[in-house]
C-alpha cells in the first residue's frame, strides 16, 4: 500500500508550458481595468484564476478585490486553461494539441501520475545536470478484449485515461517533463514522495459513488440528469506494529488534501488506485507484531 504527498505546482515549480495564458484558443481573455458587464468572464495570469462579473448591470472592479466585495461583483469560476492539470479536481481538464509542461520542485520526489487524460501518447523524462536520468513513453490506446484472431480484429480500441509511474529515481533538482500527445486533455497532474503505509489485504474493497440526479413522473418512469462519478476505496492494511506511529504521523500530516493512493504497487492499473482524500481512518492493535489499518479513500470528481 503506497501514499505519494503530492508537491503544489505553483509558478517556482512549473518551469514552462506549451499552454499559453490566456490561451485565447478556449476564449480566455486577460483583464485590464475598465468596465465589464454582467457575464462577461476574464482570467488574472497573476493568480491563474478565471473569473466572471455578477454584478448588474456592470463593474470596473478589480476580479480579486470583487470576489470579496459586499455584494461581490465578481465570482472566481475556476483555475485558467494552463492551471486546470494542476488544481484538486479531475473534472477540470487542460486542453491543447501536444501539452508539454517541465515541472521543478526542489524538493524530493520519486513518483507521478496523471488522472482523467485523454491523448494518444504520453511521454515522461526527467533530467539532472542536463542528463536524462529517466524517460518513458507511453501508448494510452488499449485493446484489452483481445483474446483471440476475431477479436484482434474487430474488438474496439479503448482508451487508457490515468497512469501511475512508482519508479522515477529519487531526485530532489531533477526537471520533470510531461508530454501528452494528439488533441490532448488532461484533468490532474500529480507528483511527489511515495510512502509504504504496509500491504493491502484481500477484502479491499472499491466502489463507483455516481452524482446523477434521478427524476421520477407520476407514471414511474425514471430519467438521470448525468453527473459526475467518484470512487471511494475502502482499503484492509496489515502493517507491523512498530511501524503504527509512523503510518498514523503520515496520515495525520497529509488531513484533507488530496494524494495518490495505490493499494497494490505491482498492479497499478488496478480499481483500488485513487486520486482522492482520506475520509477516514482507524488503526486496530490486533496481535503483538502484525496490526490492521482501515483506511477510507473518497476519490475527487
Amino acid at each position: 500500500m503506497i501514499l505519494v504527498k503530492p508537491i503544489q505546482v505553483n509558478d517556482g515549480v512549473l518551469l514552462s508550458s506549451s499552454i499559453p495564458e490566456p490561451d485565447s484558443s478556449v476564449g480566455e481573455v486577460e483583464w485590464v481595468a475598465g468596465t465589464y458587464n454582467l457575464g462577461d468572464r476574464v482570467i488574472k495570469s497573476s493568480t491563474h484564476r478565471q473569473y466572471q462579473v455578477v454584478a448588474s448591470p456592470d463593474t470596473a472592479d478589480d476580479p480579486e478585490l470583487g470576489v470579496n466585495a459586499v455584494p461581490a461583483t465578481w465570482v472566481d469560476v475556476g483555475p485558467t486553461n494552463r492551471f486546470k492539470m494542476f488544481d484538486t479536481a479531475n473534472n477540470t481538464q487542460s486542453e491543447a494539441t501536444d501539452i508539454t509542461v517541465e515541472l521543478q520542485p526542489n524538493q524530493f520526489y520519486n513518483s507521478v501520475g496523471a488522472f482523467s487524460i485523454s491523448a494518444d501518447t504520453v511521454t515522461i523524462t526527467v533530467t539532472d545536470g542536463g542528463n536524462v536520468i529517466y524517460s518513458k513513453s507511453l501508448d494510452m490506446r488499449s485493446r484489452p478484449l483481445v483474446n483471440g484472431w476475431y477479436n484482434y480484429f474487430f474488438s474496439s480500441i479503448s482508451f487508457i485515461t490515468r497512469f501511475i509511474l512508482l519508479d522515477l529515481p529519487p531526485t530532489t533538482s531533477g526537471i520533470l517533463k510531461l508530454e501528452f500527445g494528439g488533441a490532448a486533455k488532461v484533468g490532474t497532474v500529480t507528483f511527489g514522495r511515495q510512502s509504504v503505509l504496509g500491504v493491502a489485504q484481500y477484502g479491499t474493497s472499491a466502489e463507483l459513488l455516481d452524482f446523477s440526479n434521478p427524476s421520477e413522473d407520476q407514471y414511474g418512469n425514471i430519467t438521470y440528469s448525468n453527473g459526475f462519478t467518484a470512487k471511494l476505496v475502502n482499503f484492509d492494511i496489515k502493517t507491523e506494529k512498530t511501524q503504527m506511529g509512523l503510518v498514523f504521523s503520515e496520515l495525520q500530516s497529509i488531513g484533507k488534501n488530496p494524494a495518490m493512493w495505490i493499494g497494490d504497487p505491482n498492479d497499478i492499473n488496478d480499481a483500488t488506485a485513487a486520486y482522492g482524500i482520506n475520509r477516514d481512518y482507524q488503526q486496530t492493535f490486533d496481535s503483538p507484531s502484525i496490526c490492521t489499518v482501515n483506511l477510507t479513500v473518497r476519490g475527487l470528481v
